[in-house]
């Protein structure tokens, strides 16, 4: 039992590196994409559609991560 639920921590401490990584990316774009101010008035449909696509990715993720953590402390 100790072994599964050590395994699962360990999936999570992933999820949970992965969450912030996606929220640093989704950040780095945002920023990317407002600097780029010139490309996205030739496209703002797009660089709206990546940002949109970017948060909903890190909520998505955040919510997985939560999931996770809920797991893991039910086998405790």
């Amino acid at each position: 039992m100790s072994y599964q639920l050590s395994v699962i921590s360990y999936y999570c401490s992933l999820f949970t590196v992965h969450c912030q990584l996606s929220t640093v990316n989704c950040q780095l774009s945002t920023v990317n994409c407002q600097l780029s101010t010139v490309n996205c008035q030739l496209s703002p449909v797009t660089c709206h559609l990546s940002t949109v696509n970017c948060q909903l990715s890190t909520v998505t993720c955040h919510l997985s991560s939560n999931s996770c953590s809920n797991k893991s402390r039910s086998l405790e």
